[in-house]
């Protein structure tokens, strides 16, 4: 499921606000803003210049942010034996962190 940071990223601004500037109406806006509707490229990019912010951090998925979540954990948890880090093939010795 994709969901959005619209809401937020609206603050003060009025949904009306937002919609008239990317060319949908006011009730299109608020079916994208509760992600009940998922809006044309188009206005993805014009969201996206609205709010001067790139793609990903208004749209995103739970499931992306799990598994990105996950890389990361196991990215810390890498291990050093004998200056041979696990999935990374072998390092010149002393460069293991």
């Amino acid at each position: 499921m994709i969901k959005n940071n619209l809401k937020k990223l609206r603050g003060e601004l009025s949904q009306k606000t937002v919609a008239d500037y990317v060319g949908i109406t006011q009730q299109q806006y608020s079916y994208i803003e509760r992600s009940d509707r998922m809006p044309s490229f188009e206005v993805v990019l014009k969201l996206s210049q609205f709010f001067e912010k790139p793609i990903e951090k208004i749209f995103f998925t739970l499931k992306n942010n799990k598994q990105l979540s996950n890389k990361t954990k196991q990215s810390k948890r890498r291990q050093c034996d004998g200056c041979r880090a696990t999935n990374q093939g072998t390092r010149a010795k002393g460069s293991c962190t």
